[in-house]
């Protein structure tokens, strides 16, 4: 069906205008046969959906994410552009614009939906159908991108799983449909000069506003509308310039533009600051190329109106749909890092999938004539809500149908979620030595574990050897953020960056001023080790702690596995295959810890005790091991999950017994 597209973009002008000129990112919708095609903006779709595919199935595109923000720019060129054009002739109306957008979104996104809630019953556990169920009620109700925007970052690891997440982008172009066309029918009398200028400070309003709260609310800069108005306000700015001529400077100003755009999408990665100013790059690209190339004859013009890019532009709606599910299905199959040929035959599944959409469900609807009318978008809109809804609630209301696993995959489902003791202490409460505590809260003695998430994962260990003997325990934790004084790790979005070093100073003065009898300091060592200063900075930390007689206990870390655990076994559960082999060898966790640990082991001799974890969680052949008894002893790839954790207690007890702590004669 693929070819078909292709084929069909080779049409002559007049014909290809009934399948060129789209009204969304992603969309394709007709034009009158007597106003202008751009072949060459169908083109540009189809680069922005291939970095976006490429950056998604992890194959080198590292800034392909820039590839949203393109058809957001291509979007509101277009949006503007057909209003402007039927206001112009006295034909524009709001609700028939609607109706056009409920038969052009509607039905290949409900396909789409419910599909991949039929593909998630196989094989995602019940708390993750749950969590797709309700993202797709969200999505129904254009707020997808308020969902993942109130429980996920979208460059975590964790965000690879959720099939629907691309779908936030669809949101806010819903919710900016919503308002731009009253906005443009309100200033229909003023002069397109005044529009430019309303458009233009809207969109320097929104741009401020992005980059103002980007340090500090990045995931709604992110996924929220009123910071993404201006990359679809641009796009109506640029419909309202007067139209270049052929001429060198056109050329130029093309290929600037498409410079631009390749470079943010091989430049950029996960870390870098975006989006805020950091998208102006690829969206001015945008720009360039679509105002630069409305002659279509500038040599990056030909090359976007090219067969193969329009007939993959036409698509580009459905591969959008279609590609992330596919890849996120897999990954939580699979394990998160999928192998390039994996990854490569989702991609050409999702082309397949993605043509059968646009010949099969699309096309018709947006073509037959028996259904362009109000009343049918009104039905079906209200019938494939309604279909989707009663669909993803089935799934919310009988909890994901967990009787679909045998007891122990469901088991192993739950060590995803079994998380205890994950407190993070702010700099304030830290500094006020309000921290929480565990363990018998009147016992004698009191035990501190300090560090970050990895020190976190411990502390149901030594909260199970703190009940046996009686002891006390507070906690002084933060993710990415190392228990080190004078150490600032930036290498994180999690961590309290150039606070840490204000944390840690505020944990030993806790340490000193409180009855605090020993100290465990946990963290991910391996983030921290590489730094030059490491070691000076741990030795200070120790030196500080001890010197005032307090003993020291530093925990070495638990390796990190090359695949989520609990989804890993629990697959393997289903499937019945052995979990012999998912294991770390001494050899890869050597690799992955020697550094710290050496470090480690040089920094506590005759200052601190080291307590080594092997001990419990390797087996007789020195390998790392995924479960004990039945039960994951991961949360992740490389955090202990409760069980885990609670494995841990025997050494812990021991320790504590051989340093006098406790109740005497506790059992």
């Amino acid at each position: 069906m693929w070819v078909r597209a292709i084929l069909v973009a080779g049409l002559p002008p007049d014909d290809a205008a009934r399948v060129g000129l789209g009204d969304g990112p992603l969309e394709d919708a007709p034009l009158k046969p007597t106003e202008s095609y751009r072949p060459d903006i169908d083109g540009l779709r189809a680069l922005s959906v291939i970095i976006v595919v490429l950056f998604h199935a992890g194959l080198g595109v590292t800034g392909g994410f820039v590839g949203v923000d393109v058809f957001f720019v291509i979007s509101g060129y277009l949006i503007t552009s057909l209003i402007l054009k039927q206001q112009a002739a006295g034909r524009f109306d709001v609700v028939e614009f609607f109706a056009r957008r409920v038969r052009r979104i509607i039905p290949a996104v409900c396909v789409m939906t419910l599909a991949t809630l039929v593909l998630g019953s196989l094989w995602l556990s019940p708390a993750a159908w749950i969590d797709l169920a309700g993202s797709a009620m969200a999505q129904t109700v254009m707020m997808a991108n308020v969902w993942y925007w109130r429980t996920i970052n979208y460059f975590s690891t964790e965000a690879e799983l959720k099939p629907f997440l691309h779908m936030w982008s669809l949101a806010v172009e819903e919710q900016f449909y919503l308002a731009y066309p009253f906005l443009l029918v309100f200033l229909r009398r003023c002069s397109r000069r005044t529009l430019f200028f309303v458009l233009s400070a809207l969109a320097a309003v929104s741009l401020v506003l992005a980059e103002y709260f980007l340090p500090t609310r990045a995931s709604a800069v992110y996924y929220l509308l009123p910071f993404r108005a201006w990359e679809l306000l641009l796009g109506g700015i640029v419909s309202l310039l007067p139209k270049r001529r052929p001429t060198p400077s056109a050329e130029a100003e093309v290929a600037i533009g498409l410079a631009m755009i390749l470079a943010s999408a091989f430049l950029y990665d996960t870390q870098t600051r975006f989006p805020g100013l950091g998208a102006l790059p690829p969206c001015l690209g945008a720009a360039l190329v679509i105002h630069g190339g409305q002659p279509g004859t500038t040599m990056v013009g030909r090359f976007l109106s090219s067969r193969p890019m329009v007939g993959v532009g036409l698509l580009s709606y459905s591969i959008y749909l279609w590609h992330w599910p596919l890849l996120a299905l897999a990954r939580n199959l699979l394990g998160i890092r999928l192998p390039w040929p994996y990854a490569t035959g989702l991609m050409i599944l999702g082309l397949g999938a993605a043509a059968l959409s646009w010949r099969w469900v699309e096309e018709p609807i947006r073509r037959g004539s028996s259904f362009d009318s109000r009343r049918f978008s009104a039905k079906l809109f209200v019938t494939t809500s309604a279909l989707v809804l009663m669909v993803a609630g089935g799934i919310v209301a009988a909890r994901g149908f967990p009787g679909r696993f045998s007891p122990r995959t469901l088991g192993y489902f739950a060590a995803r979620t079994d998380r205890p003791f994950r407190r993070q202490v702010s700099v304030d409460a830290a500094e006020r030595g309000d921290l929480p505590s565990f363990g018998i809260s009147d016992g004698p003695d009191c035990v501190m574990v300090w560090g970050d998430s990895h020190a976190m994962m411990v502390v149901p260990g030594v909260d199970a050897a703190c009940r046996t003997l009686g002891i006390r325990g507070i906690q002084a934790t933060y993710s990415a953020t190392p228990p080190l004084l004078g150490y600032v790790f930036n290498g994180s979005l999690y961590g309290l960056g150039a606070e840490g070093p204000r944390f840690s100073r505020a944990v030993v003065k806790t340490i000193l001023e409180r009855p605090v009898r020993l100290v465990v300091i946990g963290a991910h060592w391996e983030n921290y080790a590489g730094s030059t200063d490491f070691e000076q900075c741990l030795r200070e930390t120790v030196d500080a702690i001890t010197s005032a007689g307090i003993p020291v206990c530093l925990m070495l870390d638990v390796p990190s596995f090359s695949t989520s655990l609990p989804e890993a076994l629990a697959r393997r559960a289903i499937f019945g295959l052995g979990t012999a082999d998912l294991v770390v060898s001494e050899s890869e966790y050597q690799d992955q810890n020697r550094l710290a640990n050496s470090i480690i082991r040089r920094v506590a001799e005759n200052r601190a005790v080291v307590l080594d974890p092997r001990e419990i969680l390797t087996d007789a052949s020195g390998n790392w091991v995924a479960e004990l008894g039945g039960e994951a002893l991961y949360e992740d790839s490389s955090h202990l999950s409760g069980a885990g954790g609670r494995c841990l207690s025997p050494l812990f007890e021991r320790m504590f017994r051989e340093l006098g702590l406790g109740i005497p004669g506790r059992p």
